[in-house]
């Protein structure tokens, strides 16, 4: 998970808050949003990163890094769901 958090550190964090940040409209939304949308799968995430998302920044991953930001995501998901009391 340290890996995949690691890859996010430097390439999408120029984008993305992190959910301690004050809300900022010119910034993509904080990963601790994204992964709790009903749709976000670890099948969704794993398709995600194989694709451009204009207009996102494109950056060809690895394949080793895109499986550790899939297994980062999962893990973050999981947390944020437990810290709200779901399962």
């Amino acid at each position: 998970m340290e890996r995949g958090e690691a890859v996010i550190e430097q390439w999408c964090r120029t984008c993305h808050q992190r959910a301690s940040d004050k809300t900022d409209p010119d910034m993509a939304p904080p990963y601790e949003q994204i992964v709790l949308r009903p749709e976000r799968t670890r099948a969704y995430f794993v398709q995600f990163l194989k694709e451009d998302h204009f207009p996102m920044t494109t950056y060809r991953l690895f394949d080793s890094e895109r499986e550790d930001v899939v297994a980062y995501l999962m893990g973050l998901q999981k947390a944020e769901r437990k810290k709200r009391g779901g399962n």
